[in-house]
């Protein structure tokens, strides 16, 4: 079975914060162990759903990944290589994005190649006039919200969804999606997907 390990990097997360013209305190590192340590028991309760989802929508996920949270950092993102979160009190926003970046990695882990390149030539020849990321997200983003209805069911997921409409490389991609609402309503994403 897929696991995800939290793993806290101290000399990760000072250098994150180095590079962001910040500073890295001992208070960032307290809080950032103490983060690791309660969101991995409250994961316990989605990791086995979530993966088995994905398993079944066909897609090969190796046996672990490794997830690096960190604090906010001024001018970064969540990022999916290395798996790298923000901490967060809300622990469903967090499990939003986490959901989110492990989709990116879903789609370029080798063994899903095929199936992320069939998807990809899909939808970029539909949409040839969008860039790299809106195609990237128009894939990531309607696999991600299935995986969260899996998870949370669609009214909270619709809440945790709803930042992602105003932010710069996601707007575009759930802009498309929103003009065909009946995507929305398909329970297969990879089949939305392919419905576009």
């Amino acid at each position: 079975m897929t696991k995800i390990y939290f793993r806290y990097s101290y000399i990760y997360e000072e250098t994150l914060a180095r590079l962001a013209g910040e500073n890295f305190t001992l208070a960032d590192f307290d809080k950032t162990q103490k983060f690791c340590e309660e969101f991995s028991k409250y994961w316990e309760q989605y990791g086995d759903k979530m993966f088995d989802y994905y398993k079944n929508l066909g897609l090969t996920l190796p046996e672990f990944w490794i997830a690096y949270p960190v604090h906010s950092r001024k001018g970064m993102v969540p990022f999916s290589d290395p798996l790298t979160i923000f901490i967060n009190d809300d622990f469903e926003e967090v499990t939003a994005v986490l959901v989110h970046e492990l989709c990116h990695v879903f789609l370029t882990t080798a063994e899903n190649e095929k199936l992320s390149n069939d998807l990809w030539q899909n939808v970029s020849k539909k949409y040839p006039a969008e860039n790299f990321n809106t195609i990237s997200h128009l894939l990531v983003n309607l696999l991600a919200k299935g995986g969260l209805e899996h998870l949370f069911g669609n009214e909270i997921s619709k809440r945790l969804l709803a930042p992602e409409r105003s932010m710069n490389g996601l707007k575009e991609a759930w802009a498309i999606i929103d003009t065909k609402p009946s995507l929305l309503e398909i329970p297969n994403p990879i089949e939305a997907i392919r419905n576009l």
